[in-house]
């Protein structure tokens, strides 16, 4: 169990010739890996990890998911010929399961959810359906896998290996190749021609191109499908192929790649042309297919009272905008007594908004429940009083340590343009010029009766394996980006202009948010620029450029151990630009034990010059951060500055030319009037190999000359 171990050690097994001891030793995480021969049986445990790799194997397995088993047995519970066996009684998997092939396998997998499967130089002949996939990775392998409702959530890696795939195989928009070396895999793909009543569409043709333009031509059967192969090589592995399927005068082009998903369904609108949509209050969409929305401006406001004005009731939907303008008819603030959505959807999948203007509405998209492969991408919203988009899905919120999420999102919020009060009020903090703030706060430079409205740009809560890329989002009186709650999930390449919080991430309570990558993201003129909220694990920030607000960024712990016993893990901030800020690059808050046993931040490779008061500015806590490797300067006061007691490293930093010190800590030498301040720095400090030069002060205030490496 992952707990505290004063003195335990192994039993002895038979055949081993080891035993593990463990004195005065915390235990966060267990894994059990069961390969071979090896015959194990688990007993009252909680686990992280359980790897199977099996030497040979025939036959079917289902349930391979994480959650609690009673009593279960690899092959008593299986139908499975394998020379291994593993026997699970009262005992909790709350992290994943890993499968790998070292012998042929001639396998059916089932109802399971994989973080990892290998197949490691052998043959195989796979079946697997209604199965979630992380990451496929073959080496030195060769055979077949036939999909059935599988999704691969992360992506792939092949080497020195021949397979065949074929079925229905869902790549996320998140999944990539991470490794392709002296590999050749044939994909199958099926198209299905649909006309628009959702009849077989048995005249229609269909044309492949290849990327150096060589075209084959199919035509579908009685039930309008289509079947073909690409070969994909080192050579055409990362290439787009093209799918061009026309009847009469109309045609549709759609891409295709390795990473498409199949089956692919290609619906056509009327025979003498694409059918023209102009929207109005209580349209339903309940069909299937591709709607083109007229051209002008429409004003419509909820004159039946249900919330939403246009509303989707179906999946494999895309509704294209085409300069269609949806004005929702009046000013509405947050205070409006219910919600009122532009375009709104519920348990839906496989839906594409884009090419919309949304105006004055409370939400402009709104998206909830069980929902997958949802793309917004290309819209414009403006003065819509709580949020441009809202993605939620609550019934998934991933809950520590008792479960993680369960399902995998894949939504796409893409090159979307927001402003969210074009008569936003403003207040002055530290002499920078900042939006008013959540609902109503104190404003200046403003007309009295402005309001606090267009309070969040684009958020998601609750979602896995998505994407929001390319958004430009401006004066939002709280956050601009506002990505909450997730897992696994890209923030990249966004620019934020004016909010209170440019790009805010948090997730309070018992939530957590992990594995997410943000990057590339511009944010200034905000309050905050990134904002590293509470319960982060193992979020990366990298390459962001963040100039011009209050703090560039915000490393933010507020919880309580003693109640949830986690707070912010290996938070990694890496190479990013934080300068011309008003107090500091970087502000850091985290509450946690000053026992120096979590790692809460590790800031490497930045460049923090150019703000108002410090490079790096200690506010609260005693979290533990790891400082290396940045460059600190021309900084108005301190390269450095611990308020707070924190357990922190500082190595191979350059910190230089600051208005005062390089690095200072809270103590009487730094603030001799502060009567509250200590003779010396409470928190702890390892110095090594940095190089601190011609700050205006002195490299040091209120630390120890010796702990500084020579």
């Amino acid at each position: 169990m992952p707990r505290h171990y004063d003195d335990w050690k192994t039993p002895p097994w038979e055949g081993v010739a080891f035993q593990l001891q463990l004195s005065n030793t915390d235990v966060g995480a267990w894994s059990i890996n069961v390969a071979e021969r090896a015959q194990v049986t688990v007993k009252n445990s909680v686990l992280d990890r359980l790897d199977l790799l099996l030497d040979g194997a025939s036959g079917k397995i289902s349930g391979l998911r994480p959650g609690l088993f009673s009593s279960w047995s690899l092959k008593d519970n299986n139908d499975i010929h394998c020379p291994c066996d593993l026997l699970l009684e009262n005992t909790m998997l709350r992290g994943h399961w890993n499968l790998g092939f070292s012998g042929r396998a001639d396998l059916a997998i089932s109802d399971s959810d994989i973080s990892q499967l290998g197949i490691w130089g052998t043959y195989v002949e796979l079946t697997i359906k209604q199965t979630q996939i992380a990451a496929l990775q073959a080496y030195n392998s060769m055979g077949s896998i036939a999909f059935n409702g599988v999704s691969v959530t992360r992506g792939f890696d092949f080497e020195s290996s021949m397979l065949t795939m074929s079925g229905e195989m869902a790549c996320s928009a998140s999944a990539r190749v991470a490794n392709w070396s002296n590999s050749t895999i044939l994909r199958g793909y099926d198209v299905h021609l649909v006309d628009a009543s959702g009849s077989p569409a048995v005249n229609a043709s269909l044309e492949v191109e290849s990327p150096n333009g060589q075209r084959s031509l199919a035509t579908p059967d009685e039930n309008g499908h289509v079947s073909f192969n690409v070969s994909f090589d080192d050579s055409n592995y990362a290439e787009n192929w093209t799918l061009r399927a026309s009847i009469d005068n109309h045609t549709a082009v759609r891409p295709l790649s390795f990473l498409s998903t199949s089956p692919i369904t290609v619906r056509f609108g009327e025979v003498s042309g694409t059918t023209t949509l102009i929207p109005y209050d209580g349209l339903v969409i309940d069909t299937p297919g591709t709607y083109d929305f007229a051209t002008g401006m429409f004003a419509l406001d909820d004159t039946n009272g249900d919330g939403w004005i246009i509303r989707v009731d179906a999946d494999n939907v895309v509704l294209i905008g085409h300069h269609t303008t949806l004005f929702g008819g009046e000013d509405h603030t947050f205070e409006t007594p219910y919600d009122i959505v532009a375009i709104q959807m519920h348990d839906r999948h496989n839906i594409t908004i884009e090419g919309f203007t949304i105006m004055n509405y409370v939400i402009g998209i709104q998206s909830t429940g069980n929902q997958s492969y949802i793309t917004i991408k290309d819209n414009r919203f403006f003065d819509n009083s709580e949020r441009a988009v809202e993605i939620i899905d609550r019934d998934y919120l991933p809950y520590p340590p008792e479960r993680d999420q369960a399902r995998s999102n894949n939504i796409l919020i893409e090159d979307n343009y927001v402003v969210g009060n074009t008569k936003i009020p403003t207040r002055v903090v530290e002499g920078k010029t900042l939006p008013c703030g959540y609902k109503g706060s104190e404003s200046q430079d403003s007309p009295a009766n402005a309001q606090c409205t267009g309070i969040f740009g684009l958020e998601w809560w609750g979602v896995r394996d998505s994407i929001m890329r390319g958004n430009t989002v401006k004066d939002t009186t709280l956050s601009g980006l506002r990505p909450d709650m997730m897992q696994n999930c890209v923030i990249e390449n966004n620019v934020v202009d004016f909010s209170e919080l440019g790009l805010w991430s948090c997730a309070g309570g018992a939530f957590v948010k992990s594995e997410n990558i943000y990057r590339n993201n511009e944010i200034t003129n905000s309050l905050v620029g990134l904002g590293a909220g509470e319960n982060g694990r193992n979020n990366l920030y990298e390459n962001n450029d963040l100039h011009d607000n209050l703090y560039g960024m915000y490393i933010l712990g507020e919880i309580d151990p003693s109640k949830y016993h986690f707070g912010n893990q290996n938070e990694k901030v890496v190479n990013n630009k934080m300068y011309n800020n008003v107090l500091a690059g970087i502000g850091v808050t985290l509450d946690w034990p000053s026992t120096g046993r979590d790692l809460n931040a590790y800031i490497h490779g930045n460049t923090i010059f150019g703000n108002g008061q410090y490079g790096i500015s200690f506010e609260e806590g005693s979290g533990h951060v790891l400082i290396t490797g940045n460059e600190i300067y021309d900084n108005g006061q301190d390269g450095i500055i611990l308020k707070s007691t924190p357990v922190v490293t500082i190595n191979g930093n350059n910190i230089h030319d600051n208005g005062e010190w390089g690095i200072a800590a809270y103590s009487k030498t730094w603030c001799p009037d502060d009567q509250d301040a200590p003779d010396q720095f409470k928190g702890q400090i390892t110095l090594d190999g940095n190089t601190i030069a011609n700050n205006g002060k002195g490299p040091l205030c209120g630390v120890q000359l010796e702990e500084a490496a020579p």
